[in-house]
């Protein structure tokens, strides 16, 4: 981790830390185990992140695209707005 920033939980307890310092957000399973990084190559100095707890879709604000960028919870963008 580079920076860590803005930390969420989802629906089945997995934590999604924004990795401000590697420009990508990094998905930990409940027992603290790695699962995937995101947004690597595509987020630029990623702020925050939260779960849309209803799709259960994490959403990342991303600071210099002046965005926020919405990812499926397998990891793979669901939208930019």
């Amino acid at each position: 981790m580079n920076n860590p920033r803005g930390v969420t939980l989802d629906e089945k307890f997995n934590l999604w830390v924004v990795n401000k310092g590697n420009n990508s957000l990094v998905q930990f399973a409940p027992d603290g185990t790695f699962v995937r990084e995101v947004g690597k190559g595509y987020l630029t100095s990623p702020s925050d992140s939260v779960v849309e707890f209803s799709t259960d879709n994490v959403c990342v604000g991303d600071t210099l695209n002046k965005r926020v960028v919405f990812y499926n919870k397998d990891g793979s963008i669901k939208k930019n707005s």
